[in-house]
């Protein structure tokens, strides 16, 4: 099922770059979370993910400068 709504719908979309650098800051940001309360593993998996969305975002500001 599909859960958007009118609003969702009638957003601009999020180029890759734009999202990748976002998922890059939020998972910054919940990585020291997790650390702060001793969730090691789950710290590593942010960070994991938070280098993946950085290697994302410079790809694509490599193919498409703004």
């Amino acid at each position: 099922m599909n859960r958007s709504s009118a609003t969702d719908r009638n957003r601009d979309p999020i180029n890759e770059r734009d999202a990748a650098a976002y998922i890059a800051t939020i998972t910054r940001e919940l990585a020291a979370l997790a650390e702060g309360a001793g969730m090691e593993v789950l710290k590593y998996l942010l960070e994991m993910a938070r280098d993946e969305a950085q290697a994302i975002a410079l790809e694509e500001k490599k193919r498409r400068p703004s």
